[in-house]
């Protein structure tokens, strides 16, 4: 699966049933199993920075239910540091973080909204 492919999945057209940020971390990684894809829960790129995962060893993906558009992005920029890191996903229930730019450092970034949970 491409890194295209992998970051669209995220994106469009998934159903995400969670109440919480663990449990839709729990739902994406049912999701990415099923996708067959290959990746890594709360992999360390070094020992400040931690990404929820990690997606075939280079795009980097970050869970937000909860913070600022400015603490989201800070996040990200030093994801985006790192020489392994290809691509960046943010998987969002908030508004707010819509927006963001379309890349950081150079690398894709890409918006996942999922709503709040019902």
């Amino acid at each position: 699966m491409t890194d295209k492919t992998i970051a669209a999945a995220l994106i469009h057209g998934l159903s995400w049933d969670y109440v919480d940020e663990r449990s839709l971390q729990g739902a994406i990684d049912d999701e990415l199993g099923k996708l067959g894809v290959s990746f890594e829960r709360e992999t360390s790129l070094c020992r400040e920075d931690r990404p929820d995962f990690l997606v075939d060893e280079s795009i980097a993906v970050e869970v937000k239910v909860d913070g600022s558009k400015h603490a989201a992005l800070s996040q990200v920029l030093r994801y985006a540091e790192h020489a392994k890191v290809r691509e960046l996903v943010i998987v969002t229930t908030l508004n707010k973080h819509r927006g963001m730019p379309a890349t950081v450092n150079g690398k894709a970034l890409h918006i996942a909204y999922v709503g709040r949970p019902f």
